[in-house]
């Protein structure tokens, strides 16, 4: 497995947790994205400060915003360039190169920003389709989302996890399943048949290996 997908695997549930708490809290999905200022503002009137992370084009290719330098604003590409650094820090490549095909789990335009969100801890990013077909991906600055995993009860934490795998493809399963239980606070153990989570005096959470098949 590649550096990147385990990356994803391990951080997976915060992300799914932080990105679902800041979709939920949207009371309007109508949008329009201004990006010569980064402000993101819905119908509703409510509005986002953002950086851009990057683009995805309908061609099937991954831009960093740093690497776009010729149509975007340098103060609006701080975020994508602490993304690079990262990726320098880690030998993450997927990070490091200006251009990506998008054609697989690790260079996915939702993967490579969930994992800028990564980087960044407590903000969620956001998809803003273009009238052209290209999407940008930004970081949403002004919303902060600290990590919740631990706090939740037994029952909506294997909810969420649930949700998790429904919404995100990645490269190991069971790895992923480890890190979200592990993450919400329960201890792993796996048998021939079963994963359990146990955690205080919670009733054990199980999932069966069959739920992947």
């Amino acid at each position: 497995m590649l550096a990147i997908e385990r990356l994803f695997c391990d951080e997976l549930f915060r992300i799914h947790r932080r990105q679902a708490r800041f979709l939920d809290g949207l009371q309007a999905t109508s949008y329009t994205f201004h990006k010569e200022t980064g402000v993101l503002a819905f119908a509703d009137g409510i509005t986002f400060e953002t950086q851009i992370l990057g683009l995805e084009t309908p061609a099937k290719q991954w831009m960093w915003a740093w690497a776009d330098a010729g149509s975007l604003d340098s103060r609006l590409t701080t975020g994508a360039r602490r993304v690079k650094a990262f990726g320098d820090t880690r030998g993450l490549a997927e990070l490091t190169t200006g251009t990506l095909a998008v054609d697989h789990l690790r260079c996915a335009g939702h993967t490579l920003a969930a994992i800028a969100s990564v980087v960044h801890e407590v903000h969620p990013y956001f998809r803003c389709q273009q009238p052209d077909g290209v999407a940008l991906f930004v970081l949403v600055t002004s919303a902060t989302l600290k990590d919740d995993a631990r706090g939740l009860d037994r029952n909506t934490a294997r909810q969420a996890i649930s949700d998790m795998f429904a919404a995100y493809a990645q490269a190991d399963d069971m790895l992923t399943l480890r890190a979200a239980m592990e993450a919400a606070g329960f201890a792993v153990e796996f048998t021939e048949t079963e994963v359990i989570g146990r955690r205080g005096d919670d009733a054990p959470m199980v999932f069966q290996r069959a739920w992947f098949d």
